[in-house]
């Protein structure tokens, strides 16, 4: 079993295009290898402009950037990996240049050519060569050494000729920067005898892990960075600088999980641990049916807590679980020890930061008040009462409040609409007068019968073609093109067989006509050209004719709505309501397209306004909540100062939950260092298994 997880921040443009923003590569994994990248956006912000064309045409990507290194860039996994990696460099193909933030910054090219190389060099291979090289070595750390010193060289060839042949140069004024900057932590992984072997090769800030039953979420190897969180090491294509690659070799016992994460996951401000992370991937496990369930759920997460960072990525492969049930199994046991053995010990440990809110230098009401608010902030009680607050703001302005997705729908459902609409402007007349006046219910109905009286003026002088008699003289003309088109080929293969004949037509003891050239052949080939000179001067007449009445009658209808733009619309909202039916036939003669093929549209249309509805709704709980959220850290401090004193007019259970709180901590000062020093405790604790590997205590 593997998943990965792979979020980027996102806008959504007035036309419906997805622009995403981050420079994490997509996170790969397969029977051999897993892998994160995480390009840099600071130091490697340079914004790239001027590579070849060709890197915005997915059937081309794979050979521009590999083809000078790889006879088979443009094959297999590798290249489907490559395209899948650029898919949204593709999206603002038509816009790249509109907006700075469309242009991809250098990192975004360097995760995905860096992962690539990573992938094809592995897949060439094959993971037994690289653990060969180990078993037949004398020295493994040294074998190791040299293998990092093969992936530094190599991976630096490829970033380099890469860059060479889409043209993806320094362009910045700015010294200093780097060039296709990008951390990477790689897996090459086997199972052998009951283990899971992995030889990680890494360079910067992402971080691989172990996880197992027994002792849960563990580091593998230590950032590479100095305590002001700059990193020390990465892979870059500046030319004079180098990078190293570290190579580890690890065996881990199954059942064990490995997995990469770049620091769009664990940085999150929603961890005051490590145990954090550990613990929300424990829970989207045990509420997953599936494998894939778990790895959306991360997504999710990442989307609320991860806006730190534009991207967060995990590459997981998962060891001697039978099936998912004994992953659910070993992940529940594992959370109950989380549990015993540290959460239970103080209330709020993973929510509040005891240990900042002592080190803050706050008076002791302030720390009271904080202490308070952020015990009972999450009670349903708090909750209810600031949306309570907010709600009627917030519905006020609900049809306004939108999120990408509701974007992106409506972006498409415009496109369908603009669609339909302008079938309908093409054969306004057919909707909007008829000479028997069975059009005027609908003008009636919907209340616009000075609309009526304008189309009865307007369409009653109008002589352009009726659809229907354009249509019958298409089918007309396309009937006498059928028979032209017999004929033609007919008088063609005789013609052809004749010309064969006359090849071997000779004198040979008499001359004997063949029948290709008999006078029936010659009479019926007559035949045959006088049909087809006799139509095709028709034909083609008849298709000027037409031609031209299409035009005035399209012309006719487009001069109409740009007059009366209101009746098109009405018309449209017709279809889409799917009362239309009762107005108009489905037979009717329509230019350009059918009834059918408009209600189809309409379908379209109805189903993406139902989903907007639904999207809608769901936002306007959010930001009910949101602004719920925002209510109370804005208004705890006076509520709780309040309520110590016995003023405010709020609700009984909102009073006596704060005022609980209030005679719990009371003695806040004192409680707050205790609870300060016990959540140290229970952090360092956590944190000296975690990192017993990186700090070479364990395996």
């Amino acid at each position: 079993m593997d998943f990965t997880v792979y979020r980027q921040a996102s806008k959504v443009r007035p036309d419906g295009t997805v622009v995403y923003k981050g420079e994490d590569a997509l996170p790969y994994t397969d029977s051999q290898l897993y892998m994160v990248a995480d390009g840099l956006g600071g130091a490697a912000a340079i914004r790239h402009t001027k590579f070849l064309p060709e890197l915005f045409d997915e059937e081309k990507t794979p050979a521009v950037l590999f083809g000078d290194v790889y006879e088979d860039a443009s094959e297999g996994d590798f290249a489907d990996y490559v395209r899948r990696s650029f898919a949204e460099l593709y999206a603002v193909k038509d816009c790249y240049t509109d907006n700075v933030n469309n242009i991809k910054k250098s990192g975004y090219f360097a995760s995905r050519i860096v992962t690539a190389a990573m992938l094809h060099e592995v897949s060439e291979k094959g993971a037994d060569y690289f653990f060969a090289q180990l078993e037949a070595a004398p020295d493994r750390q040294a074998a190791l050494d040299d293998m990092g010193s093969f992936f530094a060289g190599r991976i630096r060839e490829v970033l380099c000729k890469a860059a060479e042949s889409a043209n993806i140069i320094y362009e910045s004024s700015y010294a200093g920067m780097a060039l296709l900057g990008t951390t990477l932590t790689a897996g090459i992984v086997r199972e052998k005898d009951g283990c899971a072997e992995v030889i990680l090769v890494t360079a910067g800030d992402s971080r691989p892990y172990v996880w197992t039953p027994a002792e849960g979420l563990r580091q593998l190897v230590a950032d590479e960075e100095r305590s002001d969180g700059g990193m020390t090491n990465y892979i870059k294509a500046n030319e004079g600088e180098s990078f190293t690659i570290d190579c580890h070799y690890f065996s881990f016992k199954t059942p064990c999980v490995l997995l990469s994460a770049s620091d769009g996951c664990f940085d999150s401000s929603a961890f005051l641990s490590p145990m954090a992370f550990e613990k929300l991937i424990l829970e989207s496990v045990i509420a997953a049916n599936d494998i894939g369930d778990a790895g959306k759920a991360l997504e999710e997460f990442f989307l609320d807590h991860g806006r730190h960072d534009d991207s967060s990525t995990m590459a997981v492969k998962i060891f001697g679980f039978s099936d998912m049930a004994a992953l659910k199994k070993a992940a529940e046991e594992r959370l109950g020890v989380i549990k015993n053995s540290f959460l239970n010990k103080l209330d709020g440990l993973l929510t509040n930061d005891f240990i900042g809110m002592l080190s803050s230098g706050d008076d002791a009401q302030t720390k009271l008040i904080k202490t308070v608010a952020a015990e009972v902030g999450d009670t349903p009680e708090i909750k209810d009462y600031c949306q309570d607050q907010v709600r009627d703001g917030v519905m006020a302005k609900a049809d306004t409040i939108e999120n990408d997705e509701i974007k992106s729908v409506k972006a498409s459902a415009d496109v369908q609409k603009k669609l339909l609409r302008s079938f309908i402007a093409d054969n306004l007349k057919k909707f909007a007068w008829s000479e028997d006046g069975a059009c005027r219910d609908m003008y009636e109905e919907l209340e616009c019968g000075e609309l009526y009286e304008w189309a009865e003026k307007t369409f009653s002088a109008d002589t352009s073609a009726d659809p229907g008699e354009l249509m019958e003289r298409i089918n007309t003309q396309s009937a006498d093109t059928a028979v032209l088109k017999t004929a033609a080929r007919k008088l063609a293969d005789m013609l052809s067989a004749a010309a064969e004949d006359m090849e071997s037509f000779a004198p040979s003891g008499g001359y004997e006509i063949p029948d290709s050239i008999n006078d029936t052949a010659i009479a019926e080939a007559k035949e045959l050209m006088e049909t087809f000179s006799g139509k095709a001067e028709g034909i083609c007449s008849n298709a000027r004719e037409i031609s031209d009445s299409f035009e005035e009658y399209t012309a006719a209808n487009h001069e109409a709505d740009e007059e009366k733009p209101e009746l098109a619309d009405i018309i449209c909202g017709l279809f889409i309501s799917g009362n239309i039916s009762s107005y108009f036939s489905e037979d009717m003669p329509l230019i350009g397209c059918t009834f059918s093929d408009m209600e189809n549209i309409a379908d379209i249309v109805r189903s993406a306004d139902e989903r907007i509805s639904e999207l809608r709704t769901e936002a306007v709980e959010n930001e009910i909540a949101s602004q719920a959220g925002k209510f109370w850290n804005s208004h705890a401090a006076e509520m709780i100062a309040n309520i110590q004193k016995g003023a405010g007019d709020y609700p009984d259970s909102v009073k006596n939950i704060i005022a609980e709180s209030i005679d719990r901590n009371d003695d806040s000062d004192e409680r707050l260092d205790d609870d300060a020093k016990l959540q140290k405790e229970l952090f360092d604790e956590y944190y000296n298994g975690y990192s017993s590997i990186m700090r070479g205590e364990s395996k």
